[in-house]
């Protein structure tokens, strides 16, 4: 791959060039930092710069236009250069060095964001994103549930044109999987249409791992070692279709349609034995798992916003309608070969596993200025939801059969009233939510005992905000959160496998945490940084309960988790000279976790990086050099730790071609040298048993990516000011 890398780099630096030729002037510069974009104007060339990063009192912004590599990377790439934002080597996703977030489109959710974040974003052009904002603060507007920031995809929008405007790419890598999109925005009067379409495929090579692991029971001293191979090739496919309609000057209705879907083949094989304390075989069997007829998965939703402003300036009113549906059919097989003294009387299974949901949202919000320096905003809402699953076993040998039919409803009902505050140099804001949600579920055939819950939950949170200068601010905030049990966690149904007994508990309640943060922002013309210590605490988290039966591993849960976690996260933007720039994005902190009733303790420092080294070059070409990784030890658990110490790296070479730079084409590698596969650790080092897994995946790829744009981009589908913001519960799939 080293020297097709190389080949192709040095065809891309040999392509013709139009020479173009303008007399020097004096340049311009603004106190901010970003890439800097020409505008000629006759004989006079004005050269500006756009700022990357804004700081607002409850959020972080990236400009992602203002960034030249926006033009052919995807938006998980851009993610990687967010404050903030963390993505590893698996392409996990943290913000604010916490997996407990949600990602909204246009400050509302998305279904193939939301529930998909890692296929969507790695396949979403970053042409089509304005900018990612980082929602530290989220506040009362936004639900309290399952949720400690918001990472917000705005698309590009809010201008105007005539005509049609829009993009398509495409690209492959070296194991020649193929990736496309199109984007394209058309306007006729009052009404303008957007619709955007993407493909990926996921080939054998990108989508293979292997695992191994060792396993030790405490009470009987045996051990239990496990290794497989998988892969998951398939296909995904997402779209959006957004309309918007001015019935006039004070009155918006805006439509979007969504969808996402994937057909992925699911296939691995893995040799499994338990052995005595004196290494003797118990008993071995090798394992196959399969997909019969492929796992799949569709997701569609439907949003309707209806907002209407008063003769009040910036006082809205907005009616919002969200219905979302999925459908999910898992057909999986199991087999069971070259077996000795395997412990169940059966050789194998058929597992069908079908999923449906339906939700539907109404929301209310009102927005209302008064005086010069204040502003009220206010809303209610409410959400049901239905999932109904159907789950069966038929079984290799004598075992008879099982079937389970379970149905789900779950009611939120929510208010929330929120004060913000602009004086001067000060800005605050400070926000009161009331929350209400019913769970209810039965087993139509009588499997299992039905159940019901009611929750109720009271959410406070504040920010104070102070402009030292006009290059430099502090803030300060507060926040509490909730985490409601989902459907997984509240489940009493068993499941058992060969080495494995779950299940839930519905005497769960919700767990409440809070958050304090200080930042302080200081953006100047060549030189911007972002320092922001914080503190977490929770005092009745929703923990994982694991002990051991036999040789087995039961798992359930409890609100038995104290966690504490603070740490300082750094961003810096540095333009060294014109056309080099240079950031970098981290974070430094401790967690630590908890249970008195166990009397289990974990408590482990990690630190994450990412660098960007940015530079122009001769003949329009651009240059990019960016790396990262992860030290330390993150507790995922009471009863143990990932540590997946890793680093990477990735090279890039790209130049854009024809009027106004319309054709784009980059190619890049990541870690063309070095090793060919990555190691991810985890480890459980306290509880009834004790545990070692690796977990090995490529690490190597070459890309080749083409960019086109045409029509005059600069403008897009209006979007209201005020939305459905579905935050999710913690466990259970999807919303369920």
């Amino acid at each position: 791959m080293n020297k097709s890398f190389i080949s192709a780099l040095l065809i891309l630096c040999t392509l013709p060039c139009t020479a173009q030729t303008t007399n020097k002037a004096k340049q311009s510069t603004t106190d901010t930092l970003g890439v800097h974009s020409n505008v000629e104007l006759g004989e006079v060339v004005v050269k500006s710069q756009r700022q990357l990063i804004k700081n607002e009192i409850d959020r972080t912004t990236y400009n992602v236009q203002a960034d030249e590599e926006s033009k052919v990377k995807t938006v998980m790439d851009m993610l990687r250069k967010v404050p903030l934002v963390t993505v590893d080597g698996q392409d996990n996703i943290q913000v604010n060095g916490s997996s407990d977030f949600k990602i909204f489109k246009n400050g509302r959710p998305d279904p193939t964001m939301t529930k998909n974040p890692k296929e969507v974003l790695k396949a979403m052009p970053a042409t089509m994103v304005k900018r990612i904002e980082v929602i530290t603060e989220p506040g009362a507007r936004y639900d309290a549930e399952g949720i400690s920031a918001i990472l917000n995809i705005v698309m590009m929008d809010n201008s105007r044109f005539g005509g049609i405007v829009g993009s398509v790419s495409t690209g492959m890598n070296d194991h020649y999987d193929p990736h496309a999109n199109g984007y394209i925005t058309a306007q006729t009067g009052k009404l303008i249409l957007s619709a955007n379409y993407g493909y990926q495929h996921q080939g054998e090579a990108m989508s293979s791992s292997t695992s191994e692991s060792e396993t030790y029971y405490k009470d009987s001293g045996n051990t239990m070692h496990d290794t497989s191979r998988s892969n998951n090739k398939g296909d995904i496919h997402y779209g959006n279709l957004e309309a918007s309609l001015d019935l006039d000057t004070l009155n918006l209705l805006t439509l979007s349609v969504s969808g996402f879907a994937y057909d992925i083949g699911v296939n691995s094989f893995g040799n499994h034995r338990m052995s005595d304390p004196l290494g003797n075989t118990l008993y071995a069997y090798d394992a196959r798992t399969w997909s019969n007829g492929g796992f799949r998965y569709l997701d569609f939703s439907t949003r309707f916003d209806y907002q209407h402003k008063t003769h009040v300036k910036d006082e809205v009113l907005t009616f919002s309608y969200l219905m979302s549906l999925e459908n999910n059919k898992s057909p999986l097989s199991y087999e069971y070969s070259n077996a000795i003294n395997l412990p169940v009387s059966y050789t194998g299974y058929d597992n069908f596993s079908k999923q449906k949901f339906a939700e539907h949202t109404f929301q209310l919000d009102w927005v209302r200025p008064f005086a010069k320096h204040h502003k009220f905003e206010t809303g209610a809402k409410y959400i049901f939801r239905r999932n109904k699953s159907d789950n069966s076993q038929t079984f290799y040998g004598n075992t008879p059969p099982t079937s389970t039919l379970f149905n789900h409803d779950t009611h939120v009902a929510a208010l929330y009233l929120q004060y913000l505050l602009h004086l001067g140099r000060w800005s605050a804001m400070a926000g009161l939510r009331y929350e209400y949600s019913r769970v209810s579920a039965d087993y139509p055939d009588g499997s299992a005992e039905g159940f019901s819950k009611n929750i109720s939950d009271l959410v406070p949170s504040a920010t104070v905000k102070y402009k030292i200068s006009d290059s430099d601010n502090i803030k300060l905030s507060y926040s509490a959160g909730i985490s409601r049990p989902g459907i997984s966690y509240l489940n009493p149904a068993v499941t058992e496998s060969v080495t494995n007994i779950s299940y839930g508990n519905s005497s769960l309640n919700s767990s409440r945490r809070h958050t304090l943060g200080l930042t302080y922002q200081h953006t100047g013309a060549k030189f911007t940084y972002n320092v922001a210590p914080f503190l977490r605490y929770c005092n009745s988290g929703i923990g994982g309960i694991k002990y051991t039966d036999g040789d087995k591993i039961v798992s359930t849960y409890a609100n038995n988790l104290k966690s504490i976690a603070y740490g300082t996260r750094l961003y810096v933007q540095w333009t060294i000279i014109d056309g080099t720039s240079f950031n970098i994005n981290g974070q430094v902190g401790k967690n630590i976790h908890e249970n008195e009733n166990m009397q289990l303790k974990i408590s482990k420092w990690s630190a994450y990086y990412y660098g960007n080294l940015r530079q122009k070059l001769p003949w329009k070409l651009f240059f990019a050099l960016g790396g990262g990784g992860n030290v330390g030890k993150s507790p995922n658990s009471v009863y143990g730790y990932y540590s997946s110490n890793y680093n990477y790296y990735y090279l890039s070479l790209q130049r854009s071609f024809l009027k106004d730079d319309r054709l784009t084409v980059n190619l890049s590698a990541n870690n063309p040298f070095g090793s060919k596969y990555s190691d991810f650790k985890s480890y459980v080092t306290q509880g009834d048993y004790l545990s070692e897994s690796h977990n090995y995946g490529p690490r190597r790829s070459c890309r080749l990516s083409l960019s086109y744009r045409f029509g005059k981009l600069n403008a897009s589908v209006k979007k209201a000011d005020r939305s459905i913001s579905n935050d999710d519960v913690e466990g259970g799939v999807s919303k369920k």
